[in-house]
């Protein structure tokens, strides 16, 4: 059996309903493409050597959108992430996750903005609840972790040292 080299524009149709569709290079989608996953995702933007590479948007079947920098197939670099539950991220990626500085806007209106590690809040960060009251310092697992300030609604402000969330 031979399978013929593709090399150019083309579309290539898996057996399990998969589409693969854009500029190939040696049996391999390189260049700007799109990939429609049989379980309903879908993939439109660059490719390097089979994988997502460079600029892309991936929308999930679960109604959740990640549109920016792509390396090894992953989110990598700048771009940002709605996810289903209309939870928004806008920043730094690696591999992923996010990881670096980024804003968080949950559904209910708060907002952190800082450092993330691993997807979650850690390093320094501000998180605002929607009654105004902001927490300013460290993070480390999605807490306030050392050294901070919480300043009230009336704008009152407590210097205070904090461990996994709770003040000390």
């Amino acid at each position: 059996m031979c399978i013929r080299d593709r090399h150019g524009k083309g579309t290539l149709k898996g057996i399990d309903k998969s589409i693969s569709e854009g500029e190939w290079k040696n049996n391999k989608l390189d260049g700007y493409g799109t990939e429609q996953m049989e379980e309903g995702d879908k993939y439109e933007g660059n490719f390097k050597d089979g994988m997502r590479h460079g600029r892309g948007k991936y929308k999930w079947k679960n109604g959740a959108i990640y549109e920016g920098n792509f390396a090894g197939g992953r989110p990598n670099g700048d771009g940002k992430m709605i996810y289903p539950n209309r939870k928004r991220y806008e920043g730094q990626w690696r591999a992923g996750k996010a990881h670096g500085n980024g804003k968080m806007i949950h559904p209910d209106g708060s907002i952190y903005e800082g450092e993330f590690e691993q997807n979650l809040k850690s390093g320094l960060g501000k998180f605002t609840w929607t009654n105004g009251q902001q927490y300013k310092g460290d993070w480390k697992n999605n807490m306030p972790n050392g050294k901070g300030m919480l300043i009230t609604p009336n704008q009152k402000s407590i210097l205070a040292t904090w461990t996994k969330g709770i003040l000390d």
